[in-house]
């Protein structure tokens, strides 16, 4: 494939659109390059692009707010350098992602809320999903929905490093919305966790 320069963020649009009506979304988009593009919103919302995107070079990139929002997407984007990304609001919003994250080197000051949606990925099973740690350790900013926070934690209680992520339900009375039996549930494993930390 004949490479092509996205100028910017609507004329990556339009190439998107072309590639994908052209060759279907299974098609590797690897040929477009985005290395000059900051701003990538909503890139792929409602999107049915599934294919490959795993040598873009988002070096520039600051922005990722709603980029893959209500989106087929599930590829491989482990390998993206992250490093300037201020926005991630929304990236993965009632998406279809899975993939594991755990190796990006996400700004701590950068802004994920609403990364993830937790009741969809709740329903998906959260297989494979992974987020770099010093992420993981502010649940609330990736989850607000805070019943399905609770229910993230009982559900998945291995999932990432309790010794780390329970600690941050810092529950020290129980939560009118949540019943006693899940209280007891998370102090338990928040127990557990500081025993393993």
């Amino acid at each position: 494939m004949k490479p092509v320069v996205a100028r910017d963020l609507q004329h990556l649009k339009q190439l998107v659109r072309q590639e994908v009506d052209l060759m279907g979304p299974h098609c590797s988009l690897n040929h477009i390059d985005v290395s000059h593009i900051h701003d990538f919103r909503h890139l792929f919302w409602k999107s049915p692009f599934n294919g490959d995107i795993s040598q873009w070079n988002m070096t520039q990139a600051t922005s990722f707010c709603g980029m893959f929002l209500q989106s087929k997407f599930n590829g491989d984007i482990s390998s993206w350098d992250v490093s300037n990304v201020k926005d991630f609001k929304f990236m993965f919003y009632n998406s279809d992602f899975q993939g594991d994250l755990s190796s990006w080197k996400m700004s701590e000051t950068a802004n994920w809320y609403s990364l993830y949606h937790a009741k969809s990925h709740l329903s998906n099973g959260w297989q494979g999903v992974g987020l770099p740690e010093h992420v993981l350790q502010n649940p609330a900013k990736i989850f607000p929905e805070k019943i399905h926070l609770e229910s993230f934690f009982l559900l998945h209680p291995t999932t990432f490093n309790q010794a780390h992520v329970l600690r941050c339900l810092e529950l020290k009375r129980k939560p009118k919305w949540m019943n006693a039996s899940r209280y007891t549930q998370i102090k338990t494993y928040q127990q557990q966790g500081e025993a393993l930390g």
